[in-house]
């Protein structure tokens, strides 16, 4: 991966338009990660769109995500495995997180961020030592809008599920046609 990774100063635009914007309101983080995704792969679609014909529910569940992105064209697989075990060539993939919502993985972060200590590992009267540092990886939270943000290994792997989704192609109709 290069050091210069496209969204990490500014929201990626994948055709030179405008950024990836996703509403201002997110309740399901999961369905915002679909709909960036599709929209980064020149398939825009909205909300009722992704929806169309699933049950309807506060949240998407993985099943319903993947019958969504097929629903739009892609063909997709859920997959168990660690971020690191993911290939760049496969990037960027959403993340399944443990409150049933969802994230982008860009990909790893050129530069370190700081460590944050859960408030349990903190003794109180400690004082902090020297900002510790850790890996990163770039992700797009919904929550946080388009932009790609940089987030420590530590908090990735205790919001992650293990499970992710990635995009095997862009149109079934051109995966089953041989010719």
């Amino acid at each position: 991966m290069k050091n210069e990774v496209p969204g990490a100063i500014t929201p990626i635009q994948p055709d030179g338009g405008d950024a990836l914007a996703l509403s201002t309101k997110v309740d399901d983080t999961l369905l915002q990660s679909l709909i960036w995704m599709a929209a980064y792969h020149g398939k825009p679609t909205s909300e009722a769109s992704m929806l169309s014909g699933l049950p309807a529910g506060r949240f998407i569940t993985p099943k319903q995500a993947q019958l969504a992105m097929e629903q739009s064209g892609f063909s997709v697989g859920v997959i168990e495995r660690q971020p690191h075990e993911v290939s760049p060539m496969l990037l960027p993939v959403v993340l399944f997180r443990k409150d049933h919502g969802g994230c982008v993985l860009i990909g790893r972060s050129p530069t370190d961020v700081k460590l944050i200590k859960p408030a349990a590992e903190i003794k109180e009267g400690e004082q902090p030592a020297q900002d510790e540092m850790e890996a990163a990886y770039l992700v797009v939270l919904p929550e946080a809008g388009s932009r790609v943000v940089a987030i420590g290994v530590s908090q990735l792997k205790a919001n992650y599920t293990g499970w992710r989704q990635g995009r095997l192609g862009c149109n079934r109709q051109q995966q089953r046609d041989p010719g």
